[in-house]
C-alpha cells in the first residue's frame, strides 16, 4: 500500500497532545477514528494520513470541516512519538508493519486479516510496541476475559460442555463474524465442544430478533452454553450498532499505547485486553 519515500511535512506543535497517523483513509472505520481523534484535546491527528495508492494525492474534509492530505508514503520528519492508527485491508497490514517497525512508529492495528503472526514478530524484534486487536470493542474484550476468569476459577467449568453461537451482521459481511470465531476458540480451549455457527443476514429474521436496523453496521451474538447434564450454565449476548463503540476503543487503546511507549515498553505485543485491564486498574 504505502512506500517508505523520503518526504518532509509541516507539523504543528501541539500542547502535550499525541501525534496521531491515521493509515486507510478515506475508509469508513479510518473515517470515523480520524474525526473522533480531531475532536479530542488528548491527541493531535496530523494533517495527513496513508491511503492507497488510487486515493494518493487528494484530500478528506472530515465532518468538522478539516482536511486531511492523503499520501502513499511516510513522512521522514513525523513528530516525536507519533502513533500510528491502521484500519487499512489484510494486504496492506503487514507492508505497514514492515514501514511501522523500520520507521519506530508504534501502531495500533484494528486492520483484520493479514499475516498476523508475522506482523508480531516484526513487532518483537523491534524497538517499538504495538497493539494488535481485530476487535476493539471493549464490551465484547470484558466478556471474553470474563470466560477466562471462570475458567481459571474451575478449570472443568465448561469441559465437555456444549456451546452455541449465533451471530447477525449486516447482509453485506458475508463471512463469519470475527468475534464468533474467537469466542469458538476461547470456549474450546477450555474444552467445550462448539456446534457450526448460525450466521443471520436475512432482514426480516434480524428484525425478528429484535434489531433495529439491520441494514446497517451492526453486530449481535447470543451464546448458550449447556453442560454435560443439558442443563444451562451461561449464557450472554451482546449487542453492537454502529461503529461508535469500535472507536471508543481505538482511541483508549492509542493512549495506553502511548503511555507503555513512555514508561519504556519495547517489543511488546500488546491486545485489547491489556487496554481492558489497564483501564480496570486505573478506575
Amino acid at each position: 500500500m504505502n512506500e517508505l519515500l523520503g518526504h518532509h511535512i509541516e507539523t504543528e506543535a501541539t500542547n502535550g497532545a499525541t501525534p496521531i497517523l491515521v493509515s486507510g483513509l478515506p475508509g469508513n472505520m479510518a473515517t470515523l477514528t480520524a474525526e473522533a481523534l480531531s475532536q479530542d484535546a488528548r491527541f493531535n491527528l496530523l494533517p495527513f494520513a496513508t491511503t492507497s495508492e488510487r486515493q494518493r494525492n487528494t484530500s478528506q474534509r472530515l465532518n468538522n470541516g478539516r482536511r486531511v492530505n492523503l499520501l502513499n508514503y511516510y513522512p521522514l520528519d513525523l513528530p516525536e512519538g507519533t502513533i500510528a492508527i491502521d484500519f487499512t485491508t489484510p494486504q496492506s497490514a503487514e507492508i505497514n508493519a514492515i514501514n511501522y517497525t523500520q520507521r519506530r512508529i508504534p501502531f495500533v492495528m484494528g486492520t483484520t486479516g493479514g499475516n498476523r503472526d508475522a506482523i508480531e514478530e516484526m513487532v518483537r524484534n523491534s524497538e517499538i510496541s504495538a497493539v494488535i486487536a481485530p476487535n476493539m470493542n471493549m464490551d465484547v474484550i470484558s466478556r471474553q476475559i470474563e470466560i477466562d476468569q471462570i475458567a481459571e476459577f474451575d478449570p472443568d467449568f465448561f469441559r465437555g460442555s456444549s456451546v452455541h453461537i449465533r451471530e447477525s451482521h449486516q447482509k453485506t459481511k458475508r463471512d463469519i463474524s470475527g468475534t464468533a470465531l474467537a469466542f469458538k476458540a476461547q470456549f474450546e480451549r477450555h474444552g467445550a465442544e462448539v456446534a457450526p455457527i448460525e450466521s443471520i443476514r436475512d432482514t426480516e429474521a434480524q428484525l425478528s430478533l429484535g434489531i433495529p436496523n439491520p441494514d446497517a453496521g451492526h453486530g449481535y451474538h447470543w451464546i448458550w452454553v449447556t453442560n454435560p447434564n443439558g442443563e444451562h450454565i451461561y449464557r450472554f449476548e451482546t449487542k453492537i450498532n454502529g461503529r461508535e463503540s469500535y472507536v471508543d476503543g481505538t482511541l483508549a487503546a492509542a493512549e495506553f499505547l502511548h503511555r507503555r511507549m513512555q514508561e519504556g515498553a519495547r517489543g511488546q505485543v500488546f491486545t485489547m485486553r491489556d487496554v481492558v485491564q489497564d483501564l480496570r486498574r486505573a478506575a
